[in-house]
């Protein structure tokens, strides 16, 4: 999976990035999270070194484009920068940081997929965030977050579901949630966590996750959901 981010303050151009990004990566046949910020501070706090690429706006209100590569770079020097401008001069600027490249407003289809593909190929090489399960005195299994379907609770044991199996350790709810906080994973009932890239779908009463039903609690159903669409806003 790849992870894209775009940082601009015009809603119609962020949304107008967004679309020609969720095209190129269907025509790929790659699944590309997508996340959206307003600001360039926003982001710099937000961000964990996870992105491929950043399409950056330059000309934003406080902190412009410049000045927010010059802080991502000081945190990341791996990732691919594509500068998105209404003057290209001001672009020029952008390769101190060692920018991929600039794309001048409006952007057009063929030349944001140009620098994905690009990026793509240049993608640097980030470790994903695992835990360890232990299974028992003499075994222990290594995971990544993002292979992690949902984890249920019953008693003192934790059931985790996942691409590669299901596993079961004791364990207490709160110390797998706090180990998975950023990785896009929410409650659906006080004792199931679910991991938000891979909800289908939602009911007023489940939420099906990999082909399977699970409960969705009245009480958590609204917080679950904002989560779910800030997952899938990037946001």
């Amino acid at each position: 999976m790849k992870s894209v981010s775009i940082v601009e303050d015009s809603e119609k151009d962020a949304r107008r990035l967004k679309k020609y990004v969720e095209r190129y990566a269907e025509e790929l046949g790659e699944i590309v999270e997508i996340n959206l910020h307003w600001d360039g501070l926003d982001f710099l706090k937000s961000y964990k070194l996870d992105a491929d690429l950043v399409f950056l706006d330059i000309e934003m209100p406080l902190f412009n484009g410049l000045e927010v590569s010059q802080k991502l770079r000081e945190i990341d020097r791996d990732v691919n920068i594509v500068f998105v401008t209404n003057m290209a001069q001001y672009a020029l600027k952008g390769y101190k940081v060692g920018a991929l490249d600039y794309i001048v407003k409006p952007v057009s289809y063929f030349s944001v997929a140009d620098c994905m593909r690009r990026a793509f190929l240049n993608a640097p090489r980030r470790a994903k965030k695992r835990i360890l399960l232990n299974l028992s005195a003499t075994e222990t299994v290594s995971v990544a977050a993002e292979d992690i379907l949902y984890v249920e609770k019953h008693t003192n044991t934790l059931t985790f579901h996942t691409t590669r199996g299901v596993w079961e350790m004791r364990g207490t709810m709160r110390d797998v949630e706090a180990e998975l906080e950023g990785e896009w994973f929410s409650r659906c009932i006080s004792g199931c966590l679910v991991n938000l890239r891979f909800v289908e779908r939602t009911t007023k009463n489940s939420v099906f996750v990999g082909g399977e039903e699970l409960p969705l609690a009245r009480q958590r159903r609204k917080e679950f959901i904002n989560d779910l669409m800030n997952c899938v806003g990037g946001r």
